[in-house]
């Protein structure tokens, strides 16, 4: 280990640790908000947009044409890298990026079995793979509210954390289209920064 005398006090850096700090005093990574490992590539998403490069080597990043803008998520289901971006959904093959969904942004996903459900800037929607491909199948009628927060509690129980509207349980049908029942709870009425997290 290497043991550090700072004005703050005493610093402990293990060398040994797998964990890598990438420095860019270029400006051109930009900010990073998410990253992800997936078959032997480092994907990191930032507010210039999702760059890549090889697991095992030294090489700079590289950027990953067509997903300029803001990166919030990204996702490996099924053999499957989803990006979630100020643009929509994009799906990730190697350096290629392929735009499935560009109805509004999207924050977050969760696995649901044979589908993917994704919060957006508007609510809620669903993703289904068809013939090997994933696609958009529908938005969840009856709730506009941003959805970046979420966490899928039974199958057809949904909870929403937004920041200035407050809690939401939301009852939705058996095929994912429609809330049946929204439910908001009192308390926290609102909190800044606040977030949403099952454990």
């Amino acid at each position: 280990n290497l043991w550090l005398g700072l004005d703050n006090g005493i610093n402990c850096i293990n060398l040994q640790s797998s964990i890598r700090s990438y420095v860019d005093d270029s400006g051109v990574l930009g900010t990073i908000y998410a990253s992800a490992v997936f078959k032997e590539k480092l994907y990191i998403g930032t507010n210039q947009g999702l760059f890549c490069k090889n697991l095992a080597s030294n090489s700079d990043f590289n950027f990953i044409q067509g997903t300029k803008g803001q990166v919030w998520s990204l996702f490996v289901y099924d053999s499957t890298l989803f990006c979630g971006h100020d643009s929509g959904t994009f799906i990730i093959s190697d350096a290629n990026a392929n735009l499935i969904f560009k109805q509004s942004g999207t924050w977050k996903f969760e696995a649901l079995g044979t589908k993917v459900i994704q919060g957006n800037y508007y609510g809620i929607s669903v993703l289904e793979k068809q013939n090997g491909n994933w696609s958009f199948k529908n938005r969840i009628k009856n709730f506009d509210y941003s959805s970046k927060y979420f966490e899928i509690i039974d199958r057809n129980q949904i909870y929403v954390g937004h920041e200035y509207n407050g809690i939401f349980r939301l009852d939705v049908n058996s095929d994912f289209t429609l809330v049946t029942n929204k439910f908001k709870y009192q308390n926290p009425k609102k909190s800044k920064n606040a977030s949403l997290v099952k454990y």
